[in-house]
């Protein structure tokens, strides 16, 4: 299969128009007169500004997009729901490793309506965790997930996610929004396991594009075992 799609961390105004175009005007997540996110038919917002910004891209075409950040605080506000979590994992970190969350976030996740069922999104995780993986030498990855989005959900299941806890159903991650907009159905944390083949989306990017990502899989993979467990940012 040749290889139409590339996956590009970007600083392009497509990506906020896309959001516009799926928060707004199909999902009606945010409401259209909403001052503090849109303007001029882009949904951004301050974390743009700190995060890593990716776009897929079929046929030099925008069709989905995402963002991620490795900030220590926003890390710890998204552990804080699940306590039972954070004293797992903070009790597996030496004293010298404590210092460095190894989770990602990702959010402002937006995919074109044309491209739901084909592999942009696979693609788009794949890269967002082996750009991390390069720059944080992460090990999982923390996703935010509204109630109604069920597509999404069997995408991050794909990936090896689980719910943690369902009393995180409709909490209010920021503490201080008012409305929907705030308001997720789920928070799923995906811990990495040493032999990703096993994922079933990873199984998925060793069957396309001509072998293309099969390579960088098996990549990641090498450098996964390479870390031998946690490994300091």
């Amino acid at each position: 299969m040749e290889n139409k799609y590339k996956c590009l961390e970007v600083d392009d105004s497509e990506i906020y128009r896309l959001r516009y175009q799926v928060y707004v005007q199909e999902k009606k997540f945010i409401d259209k007169d909403n001052k503090k996110f849109i303007k001029d038919n882009m949904v951004t917002d301050d974390i743009d500004k700190v995060s890593h910004q990716f776009g897929v891209y079929y046929e030099d075409k925008l069709v989905a997009t995402a963002r991620y950040n490795c900030n220590v605080n926003s890390q710890i506000e998204t552990l804080k729901y699940f306590p039972e979590y954070n004293e797992n994992y903070l009790k597996s970190l030496s004293n010298t490793k404590k210092d460095h969350l190894v989770l990602i976030e990702i959010t402002r996740i937006a995919l074109d309506i044309n491209f739901r069922n084909s592999y942009a999104s696979v693609i788009l995780f794949f890269t967002i965790f082996e750009h991390a993986l390069k720059k944080y030498a992460v090990d999982g990855m923390v996703l935010k997930l509204r109630e109604r989005e069920k597509q999404l959900e069997n995408l991050y299941l794909n990936f090896g996610c689980k719910i943690l806890d369902e009393s995180s159903k409709l909490i209010n991650i920021y503490g201080s929004g008012d409305g929907d907009i705030y308001r997720y159905g789920y928070m799923l944390l995906s811990e990495f396991p040493e032999d990703l083949s096993n994922l079933k989306a990873c199984k998925v990017l060793g069957r396309i594009c001509d072998g293309y990502y099969k390579e960088k899989v098996d990549k990641v993979l090498e450098r996964i075992r390479s870390y031998n467990g946690y490994t300091q940012c």
